[in-house]
């Protein structure tokens, strides 16, 4: 395959991946942070601060919650401010951001690498072949954002330190900037950590120890105003910080940064959706080691300096990996035209590698796109007969868009045991949970997470239904109304 021919191939996904982006936007696939976030946004949005109904009466959250990704919470609060409480409003979020990483890209590499038309092309089709990227900019979660803070972090910084060129006082100005967008990263994801650690290894790598300096500070700055309201609400965050979940993320020992480091890797090669395009990008460089550009230098420096501190410093290896998804797509760009002039082994491996990448790229997009769920029209034939006010029991995603006119509790806080984040909710919690939260009604819907269930409901029937009335139970929801004593 020559250049051209892949230029060409490019050119073809590009066009599919982008049709098939737009046909999955409407009625996207709904995700549970984009209720758990999406929850505090609104309140920040209507009250000016962030607490919360779904966690009324847990660490104290239904009076200030302190431990939350701030920036993301702003701007989804921004986007319902202008456009009301719609799922849709607050997917704007990352639909921005995506189309922010996109523009930057092109003017990266159109304008600052000098890369044909073509070639920049060819990495915005990677960058929408990669499952987590075409994903996760229509859900609102953090992700897509910190990314794109990321990203721009990481183009004005090759400004400041490749473009020998220009002025030093652009450079320093380049410098500052990168700083700002990589404390930006971290205030809307502590993952973003990523691009502020990378940044000042980057600097220390060339000794440019004032820009070095001037990058962190303006980059603890906009960071902020997160230390700051935990310093302000101290005891608040010390309590919120109790719960299971974080305390193991503040578990550390000597050895914790080297087992989280070599932990990585997990998260490059858990599933399909990462093992493609991580195989192929990881064939393509070894394909293309030798002899690297200044460019291509900086670009594998960078990548290697977001492993190292994301790996050392994040212990959840689950996901997150939209957060590289720009960087893979400039990798693939950069080195596939030159796969070509290879051995005959670089070209089988990489032919194969990018047959699985861009296969199961296009499925996974297919697939997106044509799964389907609305969310707010489910809610609404669930909800019309509750009266304003109510206090319901309900998965969260009851969020889109009853809350405001129903009190909503989060259907998990109703546990009988937890394990980890996995809640067991059964008929005796349930009922005990209701009688002291003044429970009226409690909702089940098939967009609520698997735990959104109460477990033994069949084992358990008469005591549900001596506790409870079946107001309505279809394959889609069940509303039950607690009975009065």
């Amino acid at each position: 395959m020559t250049p051209s021919t892949l230029y060409r191939l490019g050119l073809v996904c590009a066009a599919f991946g982008a049709a098939l982006f737009a046909l999955s936007i409407p009625y996207h696939d709904f995700y549970v942070d984009e209720a758990f976030i999406g929850e505090y946004a609104y309140f920040f949005a209507r009250d000016g601060y962030v607490h919360s109904h779904f966690w009324e009466g847990y660490l104290r959250q239904d009076e200030y919650v302190v431990l939350h990704h701030h920036l993301a919470t702003w701007s989804g609060a921004l986007m319902l401010k202008l456009f009301g409480v719609h799922l849709w409003a607050v997917r704007l979020v990352s639909l921005l951001s995506g189309g922010v990483i996109m523009v930057a890209l092109w003017q990266l590499t159109t304008r600052s690498w000098r890369w044909q038309k073509q070639q920049a092309i060819l990495a915005l089709a990677a960058l929408l072949l990669i499952p987590s990227f075409f994903y996760h900019v229509k859900c609102f979660r953090p992700e897509v954002e910190t990314a794109a803070f990321g990203f721009l972090s990481f183009a004005t910084l090759f400004v400041g330190l490749m473009h020998e060129q220009i002025s030093k006082q652009k450079r320093t100005i380049a410098v500052i900037l990168a700083g700002a967008f990589a404390g930006a990263a971290m205030l809307t994801h502590l993952a973003g950590c990523m691009y502020a650690g990378a940044g000042v290894l980057m600097l220390l790598r060339v000794k440019r120890w004032q820009s070095t300096a001037l990058f962190a500070c303006v980059a603890l700055v906009v960071f902020s105003p997160y230390p700051i309201d935990m310093w302000l609400h101290a005891d608040l965050a010390r309590l919120q910080a109790s719960q299971p979940q974080s305390q193991a993320k503040f578990l550390w020992h000597w050895w914790t940064p080297l087992q989280h480091l070599l932990d990585e890797q997990q998260r490059f090669f858990r599933k399909p959706q990462f093992i493609m395009v991580s195989v192929f990008s990881l064939a393509l460089l070894v394909a293309t080691w030798r002899n690297p550009s200044h460019l291509r230098r900086f670009l594998r420096w960078y990548c290697a300096a977001l492993f190292v501190v994301l790996g050392v410093m994040l212990e959840d290896k689950r996901d997150y990996f939209a957060l590289y998804a720009p960087f893979l797509a400039l990798l693939i760009a950069d080195a596939a035209p030159d796969v070509w002039s290879k051995g005959r082994i670089a070209k089988i491996v990489c032919g194969i590698c990018s047959v699985a990448f861009i296969g199961y790229g296009i499925y996974f997009q297919i697939t997106d796109a044509l799964h389907k769920e609305n969310v707010s029209e489910l809610n609404r034939d669930i909800t019309h007969s509750i009266p304003d006010g109510a206090r319901c029991l309900a998965p969260l995603n009851l969020m889109y868009n009853e809350i405001g006119r129903l009190h909503l509790i989060a259907f998990n806080q109703a546990f009988a045991t937890m394990e980890g984040d996995r809640p067991t909710i059964t008929a005796g919690s349930l009922k005990q949970f209701c009688d002291i939260r003044a429970i009226e009604y409690v909702i089940v819907n098939r967009f609520g997470e698997e735990r959104d269930v109460i477990a033994d409901a069949e084992k358990h029937a008469a005591e549900l239904d001596s506790a409870f009335i079946t107001l309505q139970r279809t394959s889609d929801y069940w509303l039950l109304q607690r009975r009065k004593n």
